[in-house]
């Protein structure tokens, strides 16, 4: 069970100004927010993106262990808790990691760098870094 005062629990706003992308587009704006849901994370994400309002919910249970997940894009999902401020995320299809998130917490709990990495569709390898603000 994810306890209440689990330091990645709440709402997050996106700081465009100290973040780098090198596949897809920055967001204008974000937020993101971590909720308990049992032994879970329910995440939303939701941003706007060359002018375009964008919402994606996902709940993972971060046991380690692969779960499934209904997309076109992915099959499964695994999450793990590597240590108290560091959860990570491995988007999965036909078994192969797709992209890969790393949330790292700095040690007062109100700022979450979040490295996604994967391939693009021509075969590139990216990492994209975003930097949340607690709200």
């Amino acid at each position: 069970m994810i306890l209440a005062n689990d330091p990645f629990l709440g709402l997050w706003r996106f700081k465009p100004e100290e973040s780098r992308y090198e596949f897809g587009p920055m967001p204008e704006n974000a937020s993101y927010r971590i909720e308990a849901d049992g032994d879970a994370y329910k995440i939303t994400m939701a941003w706007m993106a060359d002018g375009k309002d964008i919402e994606q919910v996902y709940v993972s249970v971060p046991d380690g262990v692969d779960h499934p997940f209904e997309s076109a894009a992915v099959d499964a999902i695994w999450m793990g808790r590597i240590d108290a401020r560091t959860l990570d995320t491995a988007a999965k299809k036909d078994g192969e990691v797709i992209s890969y998130a790393t949330r790292i917490l700095d040690e007062d709990g109100q700022a979450m760098r979040i490295t996604m990495s994967g391939t693009t569709p021509d075969g590139n390898k990216y990492a994209n870094l975003a930097i949340y603000e607690r709200t």
